[in-house]
């Protein structure tokens, strides 16, 4: 399997605080890995470090061989999908509308949407169970719905890494286990390489491939049999 994410030595400070410090990670493609650790321990700022929206005081991060805080905007944007922990929520747009905002990497100023461009957009649709929800309006969506409809646009913009920081947190427990479970498929059936931070270790044992945990200012994998006792005694 090829290497699509590579984390070397990255230390990382937020408002002057050292935060992370000498983390290393490499992630295969069509892998699942949930990032678990206590509240502060530095999860969603790692994400938002391998994202490209905070860059590291020390270390390299690549993606799919590219150093993406030695590329632009828009190279990072066709090599990372990221969905925020509380993405906001727009009113009047159709759900085929907000998934078809993961093609604009690929499009010029005045460029209109392709064939090819809405065929992508029908399959993203489509592998997250939404097609028949195309034209209604996304706020007229229930919570779990409109988490797969953010999803289908990461799909969209057809990226070797999606981000995603506490994707179920607002959820109830079967949609909580739906988006894990759709994830999972993506990465399987789509060879996604996908990265998640969660606050429930129990459904990221049963359903993940792969376990990264924050603590004592830094990051490292762990085995899932190890996942609950190095939580515990972080």
């Amino acid at each position: 399997m090829h290497t699509i994410l590579e984390i070397k030595n990255i230390d990382v400070s937020y408002k002057q605080q050292k935060v992370l410090e000498n983390g290393s990670l490499t992630l295969k493609e069509s892998t699942l890995t949930a990032l678990l650790g206590r509240n502060g321990s530095g999860k969603s700022t790692l994400l938002n470090t391998i994202s490209g929206f905070l860059k590291p005081t020390k270390g390299e991060i690549l993606v799919s061989g590219v150093n993406i805080y030695k590329s632009n905007p828009a190279t990072r944007a066709r090599l990372i999908s990221y969905l925020e922990s509380t993405p906001l929520s727009p009113q009047n747009i159709s759900v085929k509308e907000l998934v078809a905002f993961g093609r604009y990497p690929y499009l010029d100023l005045f460029t209109s949407l392709s064939e090819s461009d809405l065929t992508i957009i029908h399959s993203a649709l489509f592998q997250c169970g939404l097609s028949q929800f195309s034209d209604r309006f996304f706020n007229e969506l229930s919570d779990g719905e409109k988490q797969k409809v953010f999803i289908a646009r990461a799909i969209a913009q057809n990226t070797p890494l999606i981000i995603l920081d506490e994707p179920t947190s607002h959820l109830d427990f079967i949609a909580r286990r739906e988006i894990i479970n759709l994830l999972k498929t993506l990465c399987l059936k789509e060879n996604k390489t996908i990265f998640f931070s969660s606050h429930e270790p129990e459904l990221c044992v049963e359903l993940a491939d792969r376990f990264v945990v924050t603590a004592n200012h830094t990051f490292s994998e762990v085995n899932k049999t190890e996942v609950l006792k190095t939580l515990i005694n972080s």
